[in-house]
């Protein structure tokens, strides 16, 4: 652990098997950081780790260490507002209707103020709780990845998609 990354990987490169299907070595690509970026954004990948060839390893976030994230960013309608931890709840249209896919919490104040501007147009119901909106209203927003059931992972949202 105490010596720099390059070193460790050539330790590992003598003592691994080469062949191995049970043993993957991680490769890398010195000075390629955003071919290789870009070429993970073509094929839906979560991102990449740039590592310094002369880092140590240590059991914590480390400057020597960054990672670039891929999000993903598509529209979705804005469904819901939660009142009092304020929250969108976003939806997209499937086969069988609209689908709740998670809710975001985080919206810029001059998004927040652009939404109450719409609410008395758009709004269908309305609890002490809740607005519930037509699906008429689209925002774009950038999510870490999709969960098993399919919701957004960390929704962010980026603007209105008009």
């Amino acid at each position: 652990m105490h010596l720099p990354l390059s070193e460790r990987k050539r330790l590992l490169d003598e003592v691994l098997p080469q062949d191995s299907p049970r043993i993957v070595k991680v490769r890398h690509h010195a000075g390629k950081t955003l071919e290789l970026f870009n070429l993970c954004k073509e094929l839906g990948l979560e991102g990449v780790v740039m590592k310094r060839g002369n880092s140590k390893y240590v059991n914590k976030r480390s400057y020597d260490w960054k990672k670039a994230v891929n999000y993903p960013k598509e529209s979705f309608y804005i469904l819901e507002q939660r009142k009092k931890e304020y929250g969108l709840l976003l939806g997209e249209k499937t086969d069988k209707g609209m689908k709740s896919v998670g809710v975001i919490e985080f919206v810029l104040p001059a998004a927040r103020k652009a939404i109450y501007s719409m609410t008395a147009e758009l709004k269908q119901e309305e609890t002490k709780d809740m607005i519930y909106f037509r699906p008429e209203i689209k925002c774009i927003v950038k999510y870490r990845n999709r969960t098993r059931a399919n919701n957004l992972r960390l929704p962010s949202f980026i603007n209105f998609d008009i």
